[in-house]
């Protein structure tokens, strides 16, 4: 017995910037008869985010299917760790269907409570962990400390910064929209917003953060991220989660520069990049730390939901696109 999935696949070499034209719809059969600790699953909802792009560049060849972690519904069965109809996180990429062999890449589905499912994928799933590993552990923000967000109305900004404002601290976002300052400024309880396409980064810093930023984290780089660290105070910390403003620019031949070192050496600052993957053994505490966030209304989060598996390029072309606020979902089926 088998069954047809659907899959995207990159279509061509991601280069340069994005497009439809870079994926392709494939159908596949997928053989029914499971063997012992095997399950089939059907997508419910699937991720998309900025570092599927760095990835596809770096790791994938033609014909290779899209990475990303999806809400699955267990359809069959040899696992008793995974019952039938039982929801799953489950690493397999952009496709409907998946006979999953490998249980390291499926995960029992948090308790969610109140909490929509698909939060899952968002404030509490990868994405939250992110916010919180960057910002707890390297940022390490104090009572009282100045802390700066960039892409502060996205998925993951948003959740640092809430994370940051919880702590104490007043927390500077740096967004790409009207929209988004004033989101994150009247609905998140951040103190200040600053816009990059309008507004003067720099002069903004000093008006905001007249002693400097002690922390600051980073999802964006470019010129608004070196505006940052060149405004830091001494001892600040950083921690560079993501580039998405360089994602397509050639990874050997950089457009930025490197002007922020001078502020580096000169101010002492701790500047770290990261993968959450190197907490993956302490999820656990993480996840019961931001739910514990949800519960005390001090984590909110936004979702903007696509409908539909053919719609998944498009969801993710939307991260570059500016616009979105929050987390960015494909929804496949109820």
């Amino acid at each position: 017995m088998s069954t047809r999935s659907q899959k995207w696949v990159l279509a061509k070499t991601m280069k340069g910037s994005a497009t439809l034209t870079h994926f392709r719809l494939e159908e596949e059969d997928l053989s029914t008869d499971l063997q012992d600790g095997e399950v089939l699953c059907e997508a419910i909802y699937i991720s998309v985010d900025p570092y599927m792009r760095p990835y596809a560049e770096r790791s994938l060849t033609v014909g290779s299917m899209m990475m990303a972690e999806q809400i699955a519904r267990v359809l069959q069965s040899k696992n008793p760790r995974f019952p039938v109809d039982s929801l799953v996180l489950a690493n397999v990429g952009w496709r409907t269907l998946t006979r999953v062999s490998d249980m390291k890449s499926l995960r029992q589905l948090p308790i969610m409570g109140d909490v929509p499912v698909s939060n899952a994928l968002g404030m509490l799933g990868l994405t939250g962990l992110t916010a919180y590993y960057g910002m707890t552990h390297i940022c390490k923000p104090r009572a009282g400390d100045v802390v700066v967000v960039t892409s502060a109305g996205g998925a993951v900004g948003s959740v640092a910064a809430q994370i940051a404002k919880a702590t104490g601290c007043k927390v500077i976002g740096i967004c790409g929209s009207d929209e988004k300052c004033h989101w994150i400024t009247h609905d998140l309880g951040l103190d200040a917003a600053i816009n990059y396409k309008t507004d003067d980064v720099t002069a903004k810093l000093q008006e905001t953060a007249p002693n400097g930023v002690n922390c600051f984290f980073d999802n964006v780089g470019g010129d608004s991220a070196g505006a940052v660290i060149c405004h830091m105070a001494v001892g600040g910390r950083a921690a560079l989660c993501g580039a998405i403003s360089l994602y397509s620019d050639d990874i050997h031949r950089p457009s930025q520069g490197l002007s922020i070192y001078r502020a580096i050496v000169a101010k002492q600052l701790t500047v770290q990049g990261f993968n959450v993957l190197n907490w993956f053994s302490s999820w656990h505490e993480a996840y019961r730390a931001l739910y514990d966030l949800v519960l005390e209304g001090k984590l909110r989060g936004k979702e903007l939901i696509y409908e539909g598996f053919d719609k998944v390029p498009e969801a993710f072309l939307k991260l570059f696109q500016g616009g979105n606020l929050g987390k960015i979902i494909v929804k496949i089926r109820d």
